[in-house]
Protein backbone atom coordinates (compact mmCIF):
# COMPACT_ATOMS: atom_id res chain seq x y z
CA UNK A 1 0.00 0.00 0.00
CA UNK A 2 1.81 3.26 -0.85
CA UNK A 3 0.34 6.10 1.57
CA UNK A 4 2.87 9.00 0.46
CA UNK A 5 5.25 10.14 -2.06
CA UNK A 6 8.22 8.57 -0.84
CA UNK A 7 7.27 5.78 -3.65
CA UNK A 8 6.56 8.19 -6.05
CA UNK A 9 10.26 10.27 -4.82
CA UNK A 10 11.91 6.86 -4.56
CA UNK A 11 10.90 6.27 -8.46
CA UNK A 12 12.41 9.51 -9.40
CA UNK A 13 15.42 9.11 -7.43
CA UNK A 14 15.64 5.75 -9.73
CA UNK A 15 14.28 7.13 -13.33
CA UNK A 16 17.76 9.37 -12.55
CA UNK A 17 20.05 6.41 -12.15
CA UNK A 18 18.66 5.42 -15.17
CA UNK A 19 19.13 8.41 -16.80
CA UNK A 20 22.56 8.82 -15.45
CA UNK A 21 23.59 5.64 -16.54
CA UNK A 22 22.29 5.80 -20.31
CA UNK A 23 25.11 8.62 -20.06
CA UNK A 24 28.64 6.76 -18.55
CA UNK A 25 26.67 7.62 -15.29
CA UNK A 26 27.50 10.74 -15.24
CA UNK A 27 27.41 12.91 -13.29
CA UNK A 28 29.00 10.49 -11.21
CA UNK A 29 28.21 12.26 -8.25
CA UNK A 30 24.83 13.01 -8.57
CA UNK A 31 24.04 9.51 -9.28
CA UNK A 32 25.39 8.22 -5.96
CA UNK A 33 23.28 10.70 -4.02
CA UNK A 34 20.34 9.24 -6.04
CA UNK A 35 21.32 5.72 -5.50
CA UNK A 36 21.09 6.32 -1.70
CA UNK A 37 18.04 8.25 -1.72
CA UNK A 38 16.58 5.60 -3.69
CA UNK A 39 16.97 3.09 -1.11
CA UNK A 40 16.26 5.59 1.49
CA UNK A 41 13.09 6.39 -0.05
CA UNK A 42 12.05 2.96 -0.76
CA UNK A 43 12.93 1.81 2.87
CA UNK A 44 10.84 4.86 4.25
CA UNK A 45 7.88 3.74 1.95
CA UNK A 46 8.12 -0.35 3.41
CA UNK A 47 8.40 0.90 7.04
CA UNK A 48 4.87 2.50 6.83
CA UNK A 49 3.37 -0.40 6.20
CA UNK A 50 3.01 -0.72 9.92
CA UNK A 51 3.87 2.94 11.04
CA UNK A 52 2.39 6.19 10.25
CA UNK A 53 5.76 8.12 10.08
CA UNK A 54 8.94 6.42 9.34
CA UNK A 55 11.88 8.11 11.31
CA UNK A 56 13.48 10.94 10.64
CA UNK A 57 16.85 10.13 9.41
CA UNK A 58 18.72 9.55 5.70
CA UNK A 59 20.87 7.00 7.43
CA UNK A 60 20.07 4.24 5.58
CA UNK A 61 21.63 1.65 8.41
CA UNK A 62 18.73 2.99 11.46
CA UNK A 63 15.94 2.31 8.58
CA UNK A 64 17.50 -1.10 8.01
CA UNK A 65 17.54 -1.56 12.18
CA UNK A 66 13.91 -0.71 12.32
CA UNK A 67 12.55 -2.74 9.41
CA UNK A 68 14.87 -5.82 11.23
CA UNK A 69 12.32 -5.15 14.19
CA UNK A 70 9.62 -6.21 11.73
CA UNK A 71 10.71 -9.22 10.89
CA UNK A 72 13.29 -8.86 8.04
CA UNK A 73 16.35 -10.01 9.11
CA UNK A 74 19.58 -7.74 8.40
CA UNK A 75 21.69 -9.60 5.69
CA UNK A 76 25.50 -8.72 6.51
CA UNK A 77 26.25 -7.96 2.75
CA UNK A 78 23.77 -5.56 1.79
CA UNK A 79 24.37 -4.00 5.29
CA UNK A 80 27.97 -3.16 4.09
CA UNK A 81 26.44 -1.86 0.66
CA UNK A 82 24.84 0.61 2.48
CA UNK A 83 27.79 1.64 4.11
CA UNK A 84 29.63 2.18 1.10
CA UNK A 85 26.43 4.02 -0.37
CA UNK A 86 26.45 6.40 2.67
CA UNK A 87 30.01 7.33 2.09
CA UNK A 88 29.22 8.25 -1.61
CA UNK A 89 26.32 10.02 -0.51
CA UNK A 90 28.04 11.72 2.10
CA UNK A 91 31.44 12.41 0.01
CA UNK A 92 29.07 14.26 -2.90
CA UNK A 93 26.74 15.90 -0.76
CA UNK A 94 29.43 17.62 2.08
CA UNK A 95 32.69 19.35 1.22
CA UNK A 96 33.72 18.60 4.65
CA UNK A 97 33.85 15.03 4.72
CA UNK A 98 36.43 12.72 3.90
CA UNK A 99 35.56 12.27 -0.03
CA UNK A 100 35.73 8.86 -1.36
CA UNK A 101 37.33 8.41 -4.63
CA UNK A 102 33.92 8.68 -6.83
CA UNK A 103 34.36 7.71 -10.48
CA UNK A 104 32.45 5.79 -12.80
CA UNK A 105 33.08 2.58 -11.32
CA UNK A 106 31.58 3.71 -7.81
CA UNK A 107 28.35 5.47 -9.42
CA UNK A 108 27.94 2.05 -11.36
CA UNK A 109 28.36 0.34 -8.02
CA UNK A 110 26.33 2.29 -6.09
CA UNK A 111 23.62 1.93 -8.22
CA UNK A 112 23.66 -1.45 -8.35
CA UNK A 113 24.04 -1.99 -4.51
CA UNK A 114 21.30 0.37 -4.31
CA UNK A 115 18.91 -1.99 -6.57
CA UNK A 116 20.00 -5.81 -4.00
CA UNK A 117 18.96 -3.69 -1.12
CA UNK A 118 15.26 -2.44 -2.75
CA UNK A 119 14.64 -5.98 -4.14
CA UNK A 120 15.43 -7.74 -0.89
CA UNK A 121 13.43 -5.28 1.08
CA UNK A 122 10.58 -5.54 -1.13
CA UNK A 123 11.45 -9.33 -1.11
CA UNK A 124 9.09 -9.49 1.98
CA UNK A 125 5.30 -8.40 2.00
CA UNK A 126 3.55 -7.28 5.03
CA UNK A 127 1.17 -9.20 7.45
CA UNK A 128 -0.84 -6.94 8.64
CA UNK A 129 -2.81 -9.85 11.42
CA UNK A 130 0.72 -10.13 13.30
CA UNK A 131 2.56 -7.09 12.06
CA UNK A 132 5.42 -8.97 10.69
CA UNK A 133 7.10 -9.41 7.18
CA UNK A 134 6.93 -12.45 5.52
CA UNK A 135 9.45 -13.63 2.72
CA UNK A 136 8.07 -14.34 -0.62
CA UNK A 137 10.18 -15.25 -3.31
CA UNK A 138 10.82 -12.55 -6.62
CA UNK A 139 10.69 -14.32 -9.99
CA UNK A 140 14.14 -15.20 -11.51
CA UNK A 141 13.98 -12.25 -13.51
CA UNK A 142 13.80 -9.79 -10.85
CA UNK A 143 16.92 -11.09 -8.67
CA UNK A 144 20.24 -9.01 -8.98
CA UNK A 145 22.89 -11.31 -8.71
CA UNK A 146 26.55 -9.72 -7.23
CA UNK A 147 29.47 -11.49 -8.89
CA UNK A 148 31.72 -8.83 -8.66
CA UNK A 149 31.05 -6.75 -5.05
CA UNK A 150 34.32 -5.38 -4.78
CA UNK A 151 35.38 -5.17 -1.33
CA UNK A 152 34.80 -1.18 -0.93
CA UNK A 153 33.72 -1.66 2.29
CA UNK A 154 36.34 -2.50 4.00
CA UNK A 155 38.22 1.09 3.62
CA UNK A 156 34.64 2.33 5.57
CA UNK A 157 34.43 -0.61 8.30
CA UNK A 158 35.14 1.35 11.27
CA UNK A 159 33.14 4.40 10.27
CA UNK A 160 29.82 5.25 11.07
CA UNK A 161 28.05 7.59 9.34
Amino acid sequence: MRRNSFYAYAQSDLQQMEINKEHGYIPYSNTCVAAQQYVEKMLKDKLQDFEDFPPKTHNIHVLMEALSESGIPIDDDLYDKATVLSSFYLSARYPDVRPADIGEESAESACQFAKQIVNYYESFEPDYDDKRYIRTELPTSERIHDSDFCLVAQSFENQWW
